[in-house]
């Protein structure tokens, strides 16, 4: 027999006369029974004070390493191909704050630990920013905060702005790229040959290549891409189990460079490809050669696959880099 008290607190009469404290909750159409005490041990106002313990444990928000945990299974292990740049951000968060409950996180303490990291990386820390937030948003959304931790903080406040990256190579730098005996110097020149991201070539196999098309296997936008195979391109690649490049992370590349005081990035190749590629072809062969989606409507009507005119744009970034190694030879 139950005599209902509060909060879903009832004294349990037993038939052998024991009465007992206990919490009724129900979930899904079925009761869950938890003792709390027996009675008269524990006075009805004891009673009262241990199940609000015992709710405001159950109501408890996670800790912040479980709701990472939870969001990297929902949504990074299942969208992202490359996950090596946001599982650094997310074991900074794990391992700096991993042990404390998400809501007791305070926008001080976040905002300094990402201000530490910006006095190395300060790209890196902005977005690091921006993948913080993504999580206190999901954590938002899934009930375990009432509003997140970072709400106003922006890139301004952590690492300062970026400034748009306008550098292209120089003739010489790029007759100096042909001469590089380094490691990854085939892997840049492809770079340059193609307009690929470095993560594109780091992919790609031998089995992509069909004739003189190298099917790209990975692209960050997630459309199906190629890129014509040049005799100057073919001569780069090399054989690393398969893979055309030796397959070393971007971040060991790029600090190859910063190590050679280098004032181009690997992405830098990208731009010095389309800059060469604007002197003989409009703008929608570039948007094409670099896997951009044309702009306007243009991205819904013109389904043009523009394959000749792409291949003629790689055969005259190689005339370009041929002529300057020439020039640059004599």
């Amino acid at each position: 027999k139950l005599h209902a008290d509060r909060d879903g607190l009832y004294l349990k009469h037993s038939p052998s006369g024991r009465k007992t404290w206990v919490h009724r909750t129900r979930k899904g159409g079925n009761w869950t029974v938890t003792k709390i005490g027996n009675y008269p041990t524990l006075k009805t106002a004891t009673a009262r004070g241990k199940l609000a313990q015992l709710l405001e444990q159950t109501h408890a928000a996670p800790l912040t390493r479980e709701v990472v945990n939870e969001y990297w299974e929902q949504r990074i292990e299942r969208k992202y191909k490359n996950q090596k740049n946001v599982s650094v951000y997310a074991s900074r968060l794990r391992d700096a704050f991993g042990h404390k409950p998400i809501d007791q996180l305070t926008t001080r303490e976040l905002a300094d630990n990402l201000k530490n990291y910006a006095k190395d990386a300060p790209v890196a820390a902005n977005r690091c920013l921006a993948f913080w937030k993504l999580i206190f948003k999901f954590a938002v959304g899934s009930g375990y905060l009432k509003t997140p931790p970072l709400p106003d903080t922006t890139a301004t406040d952590i690492g300062g702005p970026e400034s748009k990256r306008e550098v292209t190579l120089t003739d010489d730098e790029i007759a100096a790229l042909w001469r590089s005996e380094h490691p990854h110097a085939p892997l840049l020149r492809g770079l340059l040959l193609t307009g690929c991201r470095i993560s594109e070539l780091q992919a790609a196999r031998h089995t992509d290549i069909d004739g003189d098309t190298l099917h790209i296997p990975i692209t960050k936008t997630k459309r199906p891409h190629w890129v014509h195979v040049t005799p100057e391109l073919r001569v780069q690649f090399g054989d690393f189990n398969g893979r055309l490049f030796d397959a070393v992370s971007p971040t060991a590349v790029q600090a190859r460079l910063r190590r050679q005081k280098s004032r181009w990035t690997p992405h830098d190749l990208r731009r010095t490809f389309a800059t060469i590629t604007a002197k003989t072809q409009p703008p929608q062969i570039i948007s094409k050669c670099l896997n951009h989606v044309l702009p306007g409507m243009l991205s819904v009507y013109n389904q043009h696959d523009y394959s000749e005119e792409r291949r003629q744009a790689s055969r005259d970034v190689a005339a370009y880099v041929n002529k300057v190694i020439h020039d640059q030879s004599e």
